[in-house]
């Protein structure tokens, strides 16, 4: 095993963001090129409110495209045209080719799930096809994120600080100022893009959570849909999370439901097969043109929607707890090397509760809520899964979360406030499945 320390924000999306990096150095953040180097915004006068505010701006000079990417200038023709066709030539503009031998790249992105919880470091979740790819690549033993879904998302998929990305929050927090307005303009350009315009294939599969609250109906505008952001194929989600039986999904801007007629659906599933369908039709009808999938599954996000199989594959094994689990994972990681031997385990902030001061029954709800939680692995199998295709790059990615194993909730409710907080009819938004077919957080 080699390690790799990285640095900077999502490094660890190795040749992804190296590509990205190398294609976007020419300019940083907030910087345009010498025509545009006044915005035309910054010259815009706007009128004042009566509470001492400007008003938002009545002009569309603010939303001028300040592009970060060369503009696409077609090459001259240089056939002849004469009277008689059989006098004139034709000329045929060559298409971008990407550089000879540029890898096909699957990028994963995992939800909610943290730098200890898989197998390849030191977690409890086994994840075979993960190990295999890090025993024959690199770990990256440090990296940084957002700690926020958008934010984390926004940076990975341009590697540019979330501030200059616009995401400084989540998309249904976005505000009127710098940083945070949740749009997204052509001041940056994503790893999509970026690798589109040099001739690549570009999917994205799985969690948005980029499209501004305001622009999520089926009017538009869909500049900022996976679509409009340099991805040739999207399917999708486009919030921050949605039910894994009757999910709200997209198939580029259109709305469809594949789970009509299939009391067996998941979600997870489906994501899986089809990003697995989209590599063997790339390999089968155009193997010489490269391609970058962006798969991001929402299944570890709450709602915590598991197939009743997987859940029972876990049945006792959370029983110890957190602060338990804690120590088995840090262990663990001291004896693969991603820690240094004398590294000590920080101690557990008094603020959280300890796990020997649940009660019985509350140790019951957390374990079941673990077991249902580690239903994780099913999502990584399906990520494995995909990941195994043949001439496949596979970087994956995981914001720093673990639910219990790390940071337990700081407090301890009883079995039926669980049931208050957790059922239906506070859940109107993420339809459960029956009772007979699979469970949900707490189930």
């Amino acid at each position: 095993m080699r390690r790799q320390p990285a640095a900077g924000a999502c490094a660890t999306a190795g040749l992804v963001l190296s590509l990205l990096i190398v294609a976007s150095a020419r300019r940083g953040p907030g910087q345009y090129s010498a025509e545009l180097e006044t915005p035309a915004a910054a010259t815009n006068v706007a009128a004042t409110s009566v509470d001492g505010c400007p008003k938002t701006s009545e002009t569309n000079e603010a939303a001028t495209n300040y592009d970060v990417l060369p503009p696409l200038v077609p090459p001259a023709w240089n056939g002849k045209i004469e009277q008689r066709a059989t006098e004139s030539c034709p000329f045929w503009t060559k298409e971008m080719t990407p550089p000879k031998g540029a890898p096909n790249v699957l990028m994963i992105l995992i939800d909610d799930a943290g730098f200890g919880a898989t197998s390849p470091f030191g977690g409890p979740i086994p994840t075979p096809t993960f190990e295999a790819l890090a025993n024959r690549g690199l770990r990256y033993t440090k990296f940084h994120t957002t700690a926020l879904c958008s934010p984390t998302r926004a940076a990975l998929l341009t590697g540019r600080n979330h501030h200059s990305v616009h995401s400084g929050v989540i998309t249904e927090m976005g505000s009127g100022f710098p940083g945070y307005d949740a749009l997204m303009a052509k001041d940056t350009a994503s790893v999509g893009e970026i690798l589109k315009q040099i001739g690549y294939n570009t999917a994205w599969l799985g969690k948005n959570h980029h499209v501004p609250d305001w622009q999520r109906s089926r009017a538009g505008p869909f500049n900022l849909w996976p679509t409009g952001l340099g991805f040739d194929y999207f399917k999708g989600f486009i919030g921050g999370d949605t039910s894994q039986w009757r999910p709200s999904l997209y198939e580029g801007t259109k709305p469809i439901e594949p789970y009509l007629d299939n009391p067996d659906y998941n979600l997870n599933s489906d994501l899986a097969n089809t990003t697995i369908s989209y590599i063997e039709e790339q390999h089968a009808l155009i193997p010489d043109k490269p391609f970058f999938v962006y798969y991001a599954p929402g299944a570890t996000h709450a709602p915590h929607h598991a197939p009743k199989e997987w859940i029972a594959k876990f049945k006792g094994q959370f029983d110890h707890g957190w602060d338990e689990q804690r120590k088995r994972t840090f262990a663990k990681q001291k004896e693969m090397g991603i820690f240094p031997a004398d590294a000590n385990l920080t101690d557990r902030p008094e603020s959280l509760p300890a796990y020997d001061d649940a009660t019985p029954d509350q140790k019951k709800v957390y374990a079941r809520m673990m077991e249902v939680c580690k239903k994780e692995e099913g999502e990584r199998k399906q990520a494995g899964r995909a990941g195994t295709r043949d001439g496949c790059h596979n970087t994956s990615i995981s914001p720093p979360f673990i639910h219990l194993l790390i940071s337990p909730p700081p407090y301890l409710p009883t079995l039926s406030g669980l049931r208050r907080l957790y059922g239906p009819h506070r859940l109107r938004d993420w339809p459960h499945r029956p009772a007979h077919q699979g469970a949900g957080e707490g189930g």
